[in-house]
Order: C-alpha cells, then sequence, then structure tokens
C-alpha cells in the first residue's frame, strides 16, 4: 500500500477547472490500479499558508533548522510520509499560483526533506521510491514541448526542487489550448488520456 497525497493549488472547482478534471479522470484510472492506496487531499487554499515572513525565521534553531513543533515543520514532515505525490495547478503566467511556491518553502526544510553535507545539501527523501507527477492545464499550446517551452517555468522548478529533496522520479499530465474554443472538441480526448496515466502510473 501507497500513502498518495494530491497537492491542490486551484482555487476553482471540477467543473470549471480543466486541470482538476485531468485530475479526476487520472484519480479514476489510478484507483483501478491500486485500489488499496491510501489518498489524501491537500487543499492549499484552504489552509493557513502564508508568504515566509521574519517572524517565521526568527523561530528557527541556531543550527538553521525548525523546531518540531512549529507549524511549517508539521507540514514538512506530513510531506516526507507520503509515497506519491499529484500536484494540480493552472498555469498563471508562465508559472502556477503563488500558493504552491508558498507551501514549497514550507516544506523544503533543513533536517527534514534535506540536510547540509560536507559535499553540499543532500535531499532525505532519496532511495524511498517515492514519486511525482504534476497535473495542469495551459491556455496555449506548446508549453511543454514546443515553442513556448523556454517560458515554461513551473514544471521545470517543480521537477528541481523535488529532485532536490530526493524524489527525481516527476514527469506531467497537461492538457493545452484550453482558451481556444475549438479545445472542447478535443476535451475528451485529454480526459480518457489522463485515465489511462493514472491507469498506468
Amino acid at each position: 500500500m501507497s500513502k498518495v497525497l494530491i497537492i491542490s493549488a486551484h482555487p476553482l472547482s471540477a467543473p470549471e477547472s480543466i486541470s482538476l478534471q485531468l485530475l479526476e479522470h487520472f484519480l479514476k484510472g489510478y484507483s483501478e490500479s491500486h485500489p488499496s492506496d491510501e489518498i489524501e487531499t491537500l487543499n492549499l487554499y484552504d489552509e493557513p499558508i502564508d508568504f515566509l515572513r521574519a517572524k517565521d525565521f526568527a523561530s528557527f534553531n541556531d543550527d538553521d533548522t525548525i523546531p518540531a513543533k512549529n507549524p511549517i515543520a508539521e507540514y514538512s514532515r506530513k510531506f516526507a510520509s507520503y509515497d506519491t505525490y499529484l500536484l494540480v495547478a493552472p498555469m498563471w503566467n508562465f508559472l502556477f499560483p503563488a500558493i504552491l511556491k508558498a507551501y514549497i518553502d514550507y516544506i523544503v526544510t533543513a533536517e527534514i526533506t534535506f540536510h547540509y553535507t560536507s559535499n553540499g545539501p543532500e535531499g532525505l527523501l532519496k532511495n524511498k521510491g517515492k514519486r511525482a507527477i504534476y497535473i495542469t492545464a495551459t491556455g496555449g499550446i506548446g508549453y511543454f514541448d514546443g515553442p513556448l517551452s523556454a517560458i515554461n517555468y513551473g514544471y521545470p522548478y517543480l521537477k528541481s526542487v523535488f529532485g532536490f529533496m530526493g524524489i527525481d522520479i516527476m514527469t506531467y499530465l497537461v492538457a493545452e489550448g484550453t482558451a481556444q474554443a475549438e479545445y472542447f472538441e478535443k476535451k475528451d480526448e485529454d480526459l480518457i488520456r489522463a485515465y489511462e496515466t493514472g491507469k498506468n502510473f
């Protein structure tokens, strides 16, 4: 049995969001292949997550670690306890909503998800079979494998920061061109692809 954490950084609901519809269909396929997995959702917009401020740094220990009872440490420790991560967010201005970056600042913490060594920082989540997938939708086309990929800052950043923590297995599921009227003629194809991706993930 694997523990799965859905990290939702989307302010809308599934009927309004293509990204969340992709997630729903991905989960249908995933649940068929992994019926015993434990799945939990963390909706970032429902959490008291804020940008890091001076008071947060003042609460660090002298060695730059976070005390166990610190709220930031609670998010980080909980994150580290899962095996599989499903991140869902829209593409906003070539990235993702700021709340996801704020959450990442909570979970990338010394001595919980990484530590410093004589050879530099090292992820503490490596060699544990952890994996992640980034589920998103873009209004235009070509942000992942096309001419606009150079200004897609979301997925490369997530892949880098998850790799920093030791999670090297990361992929993505994307629906492109959702701002175009003709997209809705092919939306069902994307939903089927999401289901198949989940089934084989």
